[in-house]
């Protein structure tokens, strides 16, 4: 199931027709901690070339749509913004993962609070 995973969250970054630095460095990062023979030449094809996504939501399983659901809000939100057409694909795994709006909520308030604990570090550490 790594590849869909991989898959699901290449839609997720790829959503809004651009990859913001910060996304491509995250996805990347990530992709490479699940499997390290993972070139970024064949992540950067999987950006250009997708699987169909009905056919892709269908074939993955609950585990992975769940974990997708999570990171793809993750790595929408690197950049600082959850672009609408992010918002989109992430409510179409949430679905496929029959997972909440409250499910999602809460995913999104981790986020956020990661994000708060991530720049009080920096200010315990920077002038």
């Amino acid at each position: 199931m790594v590849k869909e995973y991989a898959q699901l969250l290449a839609y997720v970054v790829h959503a809004d027709g651009k990859i913001d630095s910060e996304e491509w460095v995250e996805f990347v990062t990530d992709m490479a901690t699940l499997n390290p023979n993972v070139s970024p030449e064949f992540l950067k094809k999987m950006l250009v070339s997708p699987r169909d996504l009905d056919d892709l939501l269908e074939s993955s399983d609950l585990p992975t749509l769940r974990t997708a659901v999570r990171d793809g809000y993750y790595l929408a939100h690197v950049d600082g913004n959850v672009d609408v057409a992010e918002e989109e694909i992430i409510m179409r795994i949430t679905k496929a993962a029959g997972m909440s709006d409250e499910d999602l909520e809460k995913i999104k308030e981790w986020v956020y609070q990661g994000d708060k604990w991530v720049k009080l570090g920096l200010e315990l550490v920077t002038d």
